[in-house]
């Protein structure tokens, strides 16, 4: 048998290998870390915990009697399902189904005042008196977690007063919006530079600028999809609502514009999506990929686009990358939210607890995947709306509806 030397110096290489490998590893689990307050290693462990509750609460949903319980939302520390209940005589009979017997551990009941058939109504009046004020810049969610309908909206303006005072007959909770404004940057159009030697990348968070001749707006691109053979990036529809058309898109980068092409497919009215569309002679390149800083560490963070998620839980995680505040995660508060704006009512919306500020409109939302949380991720959508941690989402589907496809590794 051959005797075999290794230098002490290789196992040196291979051990700073190994611990550099570990270190990316362990970074790219920082925002979910951050934000559920746990060590990096344990966030592995949370996330099967969090895809088991999930699948537990898609068994028992179907069980509540929406005039008995007031929906559920799930705590991924506690390990538990909260069941929102009306009438306590029903609890046994939910416990001891045969869908839920083996589950009973993770189940918490919870006394609750508001039925979901209740909120369900108050919820739908409530936009219809939103409608008939004329209401604008607000969000209207059903949120379990507080057992109640949430308006979110500016308190102290004139306009909403009348609106208020007419809408705490239905006792929601109000809190407050601030108003967001679009991000309008006056620049002169001569300072556009191409530089045709590279090819620069979109990344799910990358910046995108339209403009006029005195003013640019500023958002984020979200996914990259295709129709028809074409490649387009989703983002906000309402990106162009200040720019006369044809809106033209470019990607910002180390202070340079490349063009990508025009957003001439969009809907500000049921949804709030819009379509770039990538013209043969850009020379920037697609990736199906979110890169971007997470804000916490100043770490450059990548990962994946392996699938899509659809949201059917409240109190699970959700992540964005977005141009001005990058990569932090959060948790979906509300399934059933609807916002109101001059172009009309938006509902099929969620509400999520994600920091955003104006230029993050557009912003790529998604969840880790279970299976290589490390380095993939699914799309859950784009964020469309919101103000501080106050964030509302539209869901990827709605492009699905619309013929695109997403594009994944």
């Amino acid at each position: 048998m051959r005797n075999i030397y290794i230098h002490p110096k290789s196992l040196l290489i291979l051990f700073a290998f190994i611990l550099q490998t570990c270190l990316i590893v362990n970074s790219q689990f920082e925002p979910l870390a951050n934000f559920w307050g746990v060590p990096k290693n344990k966030v592995p462990n949370l996330l099967i915990i969090e895809k088991n509750l999930i699948l537990i609460d898609n068994k028992l949903q179907p069980l509540l009697d929406n005039s008995d319980f007031g929906g559920t939302y799930i705590d991924v520390i506690a390990n538990k399902i909260n069941i929102n209940t009306v009438d306590q005589s029903k609890v046994d009979e939910v416990k001891n189904s045969l869908q839920m017997k083996q589950f009973q551990n993770f189940l918490n009941f919870k006394f609750a005042n508001n039925s979901l058939t209740q909120l369900n109504s108050t919820f739908n009046q409530i936009i219809r008196l939103a409608q008939k004020f004329s209401l604008t810049d607000n969000i209207i969610s059903i949120e379990p977690e507080v057992n109640n309908v949430v308006i979110y909206l500016d308190v102290k303006a004139d306009q909403n007063k009348e609106f208020i005072d007419s809408v705490n007959f239905f006792k929601p909770i109000i809190n407050p919006l601030t108003k967001v404004a679009n991000e309008n940057i006056i620049f002169n159009s001569s300072t556009l530079i191409k530089k045709r030697e590279i090819h620069p990348i979109v990344y799910g968070g990358s910046k995108l600028v339209t403009f006029s001749r005195t003013r640019s707006v500023a958002c984020s691109a979200g996914f990259w999809m295709k129709k028809n053979g074409k490649d387009f990036i989703l983002s906000a529809g309402h990106c162009i609502s200040l720019i006369p058309p044809p809106a033209v898109f470019y990607l910002e980068e180390l202070d340079n514009l490349h063009e990508i092409g025009p957003m001439d497919v969009f809907s500000i009215e049921q949804t709030d999506m819009g379509f770039i569309e990538k013209l043969d002679t850009s020379l920037v390149q697609l990736r199906q990929m979110i890169q971007n800083i997470d804000q916490e560490s100043s770490e450059l963070l990548s990962y994946f686009i392996a699938g899509n998620s659809k949201i059917t839980s409240t109190g699970i995680h959700v992540c964005k990358s977005g141009h001005v505040t990058g990569i932090s995660c959060g948790k979906v508060v509300s399934i059933n939210a609807a916002t109101s704006t001059v172009t009309g009512t938006k509902r099929g919306l969620f509400r999520v607890e994600l920091k955003n500020v104006p230029g993050d409109s557009g912003s790529s939302v998604y969840r880790y995947n279970i299976f290589n949380p490390s380095q993939f991720v699914d799309a859950v959508g784009i964020l469309i709306s919101g103000s501080d941690t106050i964030g509302v989402v539209d869901p990827i589907h709605k492009a699905f509806d619309l013929g695109y496809t997403l594009v994944t590794i």
